[in-house]
């Protein structure tokens, strides 16, 4: 080696020495010393020793001065003098971490936290690790053969030889437990929305970063930006068997410092008669402080444990609506003394759904709305409009309700004129009995129930009605036979009596005298009136006369009143003479 190579060297090597630090940047610069060939050669050789495990240069390319990606110094001359240049590459790899949405920090120099935060690996483009000549990390960097592995900030790298096409340096973000890497970056800003996602490695050359390999020469300078944000684990539990939470997590989610996280929307292992309502902190809590599906802010800087919160389900009484022999689609009113109706009103081969408020009685009626057509029960022997239900629950519940037709037998009384008589209702398929009369009609009595007005008797009470309708059935009156008694004395002088009928409401005539056979004509005695009473003298209805109405309401008894002419003499005692006078005289027999 020449004397000049060899100044040269040992110069660069002061000059470099002097220029490392662990935090002050440092410019990229060139040092250019003309040498003969042979120098060169020479150089290239102690290059090639110097170069930790790259394979990349031949001593046959350094040899001529034309190996891959090698440069030509264009100002060679004749005697194909070339220039041997030291390169030295400064940049900084700073790794930043954000532990929360507000801030972030840069990696200390502290080796233990974070540990192994970057691998940095020196390539040629054909793919092959090579450090070259010196590297210079900061302090706590591993420094092994191929790899640089960098626990805080800074990295100082010197290449010493030629200038190579297609060197660039691999950044890769090393793994480790609790952080990740969420970008590699050349901006110095980083808002809390920017980087989010996982990160992996890049090529840096030439102030910028790329995902293919350089093709061209390059200076790798500058400052790159390798960002982390730390991991909180969300681990969320569910209960296995409705008593105890499962020892694993069914769900484990990690959440980036400063991002949010979405909770599971349901628990995986649902316990019967429960309801998961959302997460606790605290296990076998009644109250959630996440719902299903809610976001964990921004702002958590901590691991997180949930626990599934469950909700005892109510039980349900469902009541489904059928029909047995309904003509039509009536609706049904539904009624609770306690709980939650999910309507109050059911259609035909539809339901309602009760849901219990405790296990007390719960009393459910189900009844029409207004009509009352139907007979409402369990099964198809309902006898009530209406359907009472009692329900204790302690577990989930159905009933059928089914509707049976009803039908009505109305009684009219068909000019009664007092009582009444209830109707009689018939269920569909079954037979009914006509009922007993309850009217009642002065001066009648009642025959029977007939299907008219003016019908005959066909009902009477205690018959079985099987006709599937509804009917009117009518009283049937038969007048009753009223009776008058008459007294009188025969013509021997001895009382008698004789009867006359009629129906009621009709009118009658008082016997006349010759209507009496034996009518007491004796000593000029002839029959005049009827009296009601065996001393009325001159007082009655006269013989032969229609009675009015208002003696037509029952049979009465009658007394005879005869009268006669008499003469009247009169004794004046020897005073003056009163002529005599006639008159009558009236005897009741």
């Amino acid at each position: 080696m020449g004397m000049k190579r060899f100044l040269m060297i040992i110069l660069s090597f002061i000059f470099l020495g002097g220029a490392v630090t662990g935090s002050a940047l440092l410019l990229s610069g060139c040092q250019y010393e003309q040498t003969e060939s042979g120098d060169s050669q020479d150089g290239v050789l102690d290059d090639n020793q110097n170069n930790e495990g790259n394979t990349g240069e031949s001593t046959d390319e350094a040899t001529d001065g034309t190996s891959d990606g090698e440069i030509d110094n264009e100002n060679s001359d004749e005697d194909d003098e070339t220039e041997t240049k030291a390169v030295t590459h400064n940049f900084y790899v700073i790794a930043q971490f954000r532990t929360s949405s507000s801030s972030y920090s840069d990696a200390s120099t502290s080796t233990s936290s974070p540990s192994r935060a970057i691998s940095l690996r020196w390539y040629d483009s054909n793919g092959t690790i090579s450090w070259g000549g010196t590297r210079t990390v900061n302090s706590g960097a591993s420094n092994t053969s191929g790899d640089g592995y960098i626990y805080a900030s800074y990295l100082h790298y010197t290449y010493d030889g030629w200038i190579r096409q297609g060197r660039y340096v691999m950044i890769t973000p090393y793994s480790y437990s609790g952080y990740t890497c969420v970008g590699i970056t050349t901006s110095s800003s980083w808002s809390n929305s920017s980087n989010t996602s996982s990160s992996t490695s890049t090529k840096y050359y030439n102030g910028s970063l790329y995902s293919s390999k350089p093709s061209v020469s390059e200076t790798v300078t500058g400052t790159v930006y390798v960002r982390f944000r730390k991991n909180y684990t969300i681990s969320c539990y569910s209960w296995d068997n409705g008593t105890s939470y499962e020892s694993s997590p069914f769900y484990t989610g990690t959440q980036l410092a400063g991002r949010t996280l979405t909770l599971p929307t349901e628990a995986e292992s649902l316990v019967g008669g429960y309801t998961f309502i959302g997460w606790s902190t605290t296990k076998n809590d009644s109250t959630p402080d996440y719902d299903p599906g809610e976001v964990i802010p921004a702002t958590n800087t901590s691991n997180l444990s949930l626990y599934a919160v469950y909700e005892k389900n109510p039980y349900i009484l469902t009541i489904n609506y059928y029909s047995r022999s309904a003509t039509n689609s009536v609706s049904l009113n539904v009624s609770t003394s306690r709980g939650t109706l999910s309507s109050s009103s059911m259609s035909l081969n539809g339901s309602v759904k009760l849901t219990a408020d405790g296990t007390s009685t719960h009393t459910v009626t189900i009844s029409e709305s207004s009509s009352y057509t139907y007979y409402i029960g369990t099964s198809s022997s309902a006898t009530t409009t209406y359907y009472s239900y009692s329900w204790s629950p302690t577990s989930d519940k159905s009933i059928n309700i089914y509707v049976v037709q009803r039908y009505s037998i109305t009684y009219n009384g068909n000019g009664a004129t007092s009582g009444s008589t209830s109707t009689t209702y018939k269920r569909h398929g079954t037979n009914a009995t006509i009922a007993s009369n309850g009217f009642s009609r002065t001066g009648h009595t009642f025959q029977g129930w007939a299907t008219s007005l003016s019908g005959s008797v066909r009902y009477d009470p205690g018959d079985s009605y099987s006709t599937n309708a509804n009917e009117t059935l009518y009283a049937v009156w038969e007048a009753d036979t009223l009776t008058n008694r008459y007294h009188y004395r025969n013509t021997s002088g001895s009382r008698v009596s004789t009867t006359q009928t009629f129906n009621y409401g009709q009118s009658f005539t008082y016997l006349s005298a010759s209507s009496i056979s034996n009518e007491y004509t004796a000593n000029g005695w002839s029959l005049m009136l009827w009296a009601t009473n065996s001393t009325t003298t001159n007082e009655g209805y006269p013989v032969g006369e229609e009675a009015s109405s208002s003696l037509t309401t029952s049979g009465r008894t009658f007394y005879a009143i005869s009268a006669r002419s008499v003469s009247i003499t009169y004794n004046t005692g020897g005073g003056s003479s009163v002529s005599s006078t006639t008159g009558s005289q009236w005897w009741n027999q």
